[in-house]
């Protein structure tokens, strides 16, 4: 397999060498709304704001190898602030920003995890942290940084912070869907291996113009949606999750209006527009010139797929642009893909030899689970399947290259059982499951989220699945499926989010359609049922259900009796 080849070693060379190749091409928009711009990065900017960023930084005491926490709202601020820790050889720490004061803590787990020195952010952000640091006791050690006190002046101050390939670069903290949030260090060499993969196996070139919504702070956005057209010296157009979320037309109309070679994000995103954009909405898109509609962070649902590309294939959508994609945070982002313009490939296997960790075509149509195939390694990065019996050919998805991350940061017991020596080599262990059919692989599901009930594995998203195929009031991709101990085996529990618009006199039947899908699909009876109303279940900042919060918050009795809580069977 080809090694990565480019001509950069860090962030800095790429940002200057656009900045000098093309100063006033327009690097980034921001859609405030989802529609109107309200803000413009050229390329020259972009270099003379890191720069001013950075200097401002170092003024304030903050040396290379210095951990800042990034605190902002969607925007190119956040741009400026992750590029102004780079030029500064700070290791900069993107998080979300907090929505209330319920979110306090977790900032500042990962402030004290990281042993940050220094908070940069918005003045309004910084006032409300500011309100919150008696609580966490932060003011004494970490300095309050406000990016709009640091003036394009003090750029002429800036020197080259003398970082090379090795230097980490950022930290990512895991999205937490299946337990606490570890800091992923991810070195300028993982930023740049990782860049050329993508350009590589998207075909994306200088031309290619991003549209995107992601959360900047998270891999998806960061790398996908900021350092891909960075690295490409391309347009990216970017909006806030909440515009898309609010009106998913808002993305697939700024697809059609910059004329989008790029866009994608996790399945739910392509359920949700099938859901909530009618014919009026849509009547003005032009989806011709999108040849790279990817999609990963979660399972890739075939239907999905399918019905998207039957409503929208009017628009100029071609079916064959679905990029089905495997990644994670600690490969940087991408792992595999297909190639640009080859049409995805599903498997259809035995769903209960699937349960065994065994492939074997179905016996029957209540027995078949189709699958979607997530594509190969590209450019020296090498997979490993690891399983733990001989006839076993569904394990733990092991990788080795050069986006795989070194390890976690300060968390010296977690990093000696993440990786693994294959044939003298060390591998990340993944956590997830799956298999490699005909080069192609394909994701089964998680290792923490296996279900044991009486004996018999079960997926949770299969459990999930046939929950919300009993009724349109069930909300796609937002329930939770996990296992109990009981006095004599494990008990089944299941979250569910029910649309706004589902009545009260539906719930016990809903009830018990799920219940009878479970059963007749699964074999297994559900113990407990609770119905909850839109956006109760905890998210990760890319979207996914964060499972063990979600079962950790049911045992504290958080969906009991509160607000969230719609009825329980």
């Amino acid at each position: 397999m080809p090694s990565v080849s480019s001509q950069w070693s860090t962030l800095i060379d790429v940002v200057e060498h656009q900045s000098c190749m093309s100063p006033n091409a327009t690097a980034f928009i921001f859609l405030e709304d989802g529609q109107t711009e309200t803000d413009r990065l050229t390329f020259a900017n972009l270099s003379l704001r890191a720069k001013a960023v950075a200097a401002g930084l170092l003024c304030r005491g903050i040396r290379p190898g210095d951990r800042v926490m990034l605190l902002f709202p969607s925007g190119l601020g956040f741009i400026e602030a992750f590029l102004g820790c780079v030029f500064a050889g700070a290791i900069a720490v993107p998080v979300y920003p907090p929505r209330s004061h319920h979110d306090f803590p977790i900032v500042a787990r990962i402030l004290n995890d990281c042993a940050a020195r220094a908070l940069l952010s918005t003045s309004a952000l910084l006032s409300l942290f500011g309100q919150q640091s008696s609580q966490i006791v932060l003011r004494e050690r970490v300095r309050l940084v406000a990016i709009d006190d640091l003036t394009d002046d003090t750029s002429r101050s800036w020197t080259h912070p003398g970082i090379d390939s090795e230097t980490i670069a950022f930290l990512q903290y895991t999205s937490g869907s299946t337990g606490h949030p570890k800091g992923v260090t991810i070195s300028h060499k993982n930023i740049i291996a990782n860049q050329e993969m993508i350009k590589r196996a998207c075909n994306n070139d200088g031309n290619s113009t991003f549209v995107g919504w992601l959360p900047l702070y998270h891999d998806m956005g960061l790398i996908g949606n900021i350092l891909q057209p960075l690295y490409l010296g391309s347009l990216s157009v970017l909006m806030s999750p909440q515009a898309f979320l609010r009106r998913p037309i808002r993305w697939l109309s700024a697809i059609t209006q910059y004329r989008a070679h790029t866009s994608g994000g996790p399945n739910f995103c392509y359920d949700l527009c099938l859901r909530k954009i009618n014919a009026d909405d849509s009547v003005h898109l032009d989806l011709s010139s999108w040849k790279v509609a990817f999609n990963g962070a979660e399972p890739v649902r075939p239907a999905t797929l399918q019905r998207f590309a039957d409503r929208f294939s009017d628009f100029g959508f071609n079916k064959s642009s679905f990029y089905p994609c495997y990644g994670l945070a600690e490969g940087t982002l991408f792992v595999t893909g297909n190639r640009v313009g080859e049409t995805y490939g599903t498997v259809c296997l035995s769903q209960q030899q699937l349960l065994s960790n065994r492939r074997s075509p179905p016996t029957s149509t209540a027995d078949e689970i189709s699958l979607v195939a997530c594509g190969r390694p590209w450019l020296g990065l090498d997979l490993a399947i690891l399983t733990n019996a001989v006839e076993h050919d569904v394990g733990e998805i092991c990788i080795n290259g050069p986006n795989v991350t070194a390890g976690y940061w300060g968390d010296t017991d977690y990093n000696s059982n993440a990786f693994v020596l294959i044939k003298e080599k060390r591998y990340l262990r993944t956590g997830d499951l799956g298999f490699v059919q005909d080069g192609q692989l394909v994701i089964t599901g998680r290792l923490k989220d296996v279900l044991i009930i009486r004996g018999k594995t079960h997926y949770p998203q299969d459990i999930e699945d046939s929950a919300q195929s009993t009724s349109h009031y069930i909300r796609p991709g937002r329930q939770v499926a996990f296992s109990l101990p009981s006095f004599d085996d494990n008990s089944l529990v299941l979250l569910a989010e029910c649309s706004d618009d589902m009545s009260p006199t539906l719930y016990e039947s809903t009830c018990r359609h799920i219940r009878n899908a479970v059963a007749e699909n699964h074999g297994v009876s559900l113990a407990r049922i609770v119905l909850l109303r839109p956006h109760s279940l905890p998210t990760t900042t890319s979207g996914k259900l964060r499972r063990a919060e979600s079962k950790a918050m049911y045992l504290e009795g958080r969906f009991v009796s509160t607000e969230s809580n719609l009825y329980q069977s």
